[in-house]
């Protein structure tokens, strides 16, 4: 499992994206499939990944980006968790695990970072999934 972004201690495992990159196609449809699901402050996170960058990537093999929100005025979500929403891919046969997919918000209401992990820790081969197969996961408060 890569570490959590930090740019406080400047996790050496996050290379900065300088400037910052538009999401891809995959990366966006896998940010929208979370936001599909119902949660505290869902709607807030709609409007905010309009302006949202990605801001650095992980080097450890994995997809996993950092986000930042670059409009000024978006309205801070008010999340009752750093992770409102994550999603599961079932074991595919290549694999044999799953897949997890967590989405981040910082302490001030701002998508922060998307996480792919495997159950295993090991994220050399670690593909975006395809949206479709993504099982939704919001955890009781």
């Amino acid at each position: 499992m890569c570490p959590p972004q930090n740019r406080m201690t400047k996790n050496l495992n996050w290379k900065p994206i300088n400037p910052p990159r538009n999401l891809r196609p995959d990366e966006l449809a896998i940010v929208n499939k979370l936001l599909s699901a119902a949660f505290p402050g869902q709607g807030d996170l709609v409007q905010q990944i309009k302006s949202t960058k990605v801001i650095s990537e992980c080097q450890c093999g994995c997809p996993s980006i950092g986000l930042k929100v670059l409009d000024q005025g978006a309205k801070p979500a008010e999340v009752h968790k750093s992770v409102p929403v994550e999603a599961q891919v079932p074991p595919m046969a290549e694999f044999k695990l799953s897949t997890h997919v967590l989405l981040h918000v910082d302490s001030k209401g701002f998508l922060d970072e998307l996480e792919f992990y495997r159950d295993d820790g090991e994220n050399r081969l670690i593909k975006i999934p395809d949206p479709e197969s993504l099982e939704l996961i919001v955890l009781p408060e």
